[in-house]
C-alpha cells in the first residue's frame, strides 16, 4: 500500500505543475496600436468638492484612471533682449497627478482622493484616460492625438506586467507643442527685435511652449521658453514646438 502511494505522489506533481504554468499560455494579451488614450480639456477646477469641469465626459467612465496636467501657463522675461523667453516662474505648468474617477454628473468629473497639486484651468490643463493593462503587447506604433492647443500631445498608460513591444515603438514625433506656422510675407528692412505682434512682417512665428504667448510677442527670434523663436527679415520660416 505504501508503495502505491508512494507513486501515486510522483503521478500528482507534474499534473500541479502543469495546472500552475498553463494559464500563462492560454491567457492572450491585449494588443494595442494608434492612440489609445482619450482626452478632454479641463474648463473649471473645484478642490472643495475634489472634482473637475471638462469640455467632454465622452469615453470617460467611473473607475477610469486619469491623468490630469497642465500644459501651460508659465511666465517669461518680455524684455526686448537676449534674455527674452527665459522663464521667470513655472506657476502650475507642468503639475500633473493621476486619479481614479468616483463619479460623473453631466460635465462635472468626481476623483476618489483629493488632489495634492495645484492648477489654473485657464492655462491648458486636460483630462486624459489612463489604459490599464497586465501584460500588453504592441500590434503597431502607439502615438498620441496631436496637440491642438488644448487637448493632446501624451501618450500614457499602465501595465503591471509585461509590455512587449514586438519590433513596434511608441512615438509622438511632431504631435506636440507646434512650429511656428509658415507665413509667405517678410518686411524688406533689416529686423533685429526679439519679439514682434502676431501681425507684423518684420518676423516670422514663434514655436509653442509652456509659455501661452500674447499676439503682442508671437512673432520674431526670440525663443519663448522650449519654442524657438521665429526667423527675422524677409521670408523667413516658423520655429519649432
Amino acid at each position: 500500500m505504501g508503495f502505491i502511494m508512494k507513486h501515486l505522489q510522483l503521478l500528482w506533481i507534474p499534473v500541479l505543475t502543469c495546472i500552475l504554468i498553463t494559464p500563462n499560455f492560454l491567457i492572450a494579451q491585449p494588443t494595442i496600436s494608434g492612440v489609445i488614450n482619450d482626452y478632454t480639456e479641463v474648463t473649471n477646477l473645484d478642490l472643495c468638492s475634489n472634482s473637475v469641469t471638462v469640455g467632454s465626459t465622452n469615453n470617460f467612465s467611473v473607475g477610469d484612471r486619469v491623468l490630469l496636467i497642465q500644459m501651460q501657463g508659465a511666465s517669461i522675461d518680455q524684455s526686448n533682449s537676449s534674455s527674452f523667453g527665459t522663464v521667470t516662474n513655472y506657476n502650475e505648468a507642468g503639475n500633473y497627478e493621476f486619479a481614479t474617477i468616483q463619479s460623473i454628473n453631466s460635465n462635472q468629473i468626481v476623483f476618489q482622493n483629493y488632489l495634492v497639486r495645484s492648477y489654473n484651468p485657464s492655462a491648458s490643463v486636460q483630462l486624459v484616460r489612463v489604459p490599464q493593462y497586465n501584460n500588453v503587447s504592441l500590434s503597431g506604433t502607439v502615438t498620441a492625438q496631436a496637440w491642438n492647443g488644448t487637448t493632446g500631445g501624451i501618450v500614457v498608460f499602465a501595465a503591471t506586467g509585461n509590455v512587449n513591444l514586438n519590433g513596434n515603438s511608441i512615438d509622438i514625433s511632431g504631435q506636440g507643442f507646434r512650429g511656428g506656422n509658415a507665413v509667405n510675407i517678410g518686411g524688406l528692412c533689416p529686423s533685429t527685435d526679439y519679439y514682434y505682434d502676431c501681425n507684423n512682417t518684420n518676423g516670422a512665428n514663434k514655436g509653442e511652449s509652456i509659455v501661452d504667448l500674447s499676439c503682442a510677442y508671437q512673432r520674431g527670434r526670440g525663443a519663448a521658453a522650449g519654442g524657438a523663436g521665429g526667423g527675422n527679415g524677409h521670408n523667413n520660416g516658423g520655429g519649432g514646438g
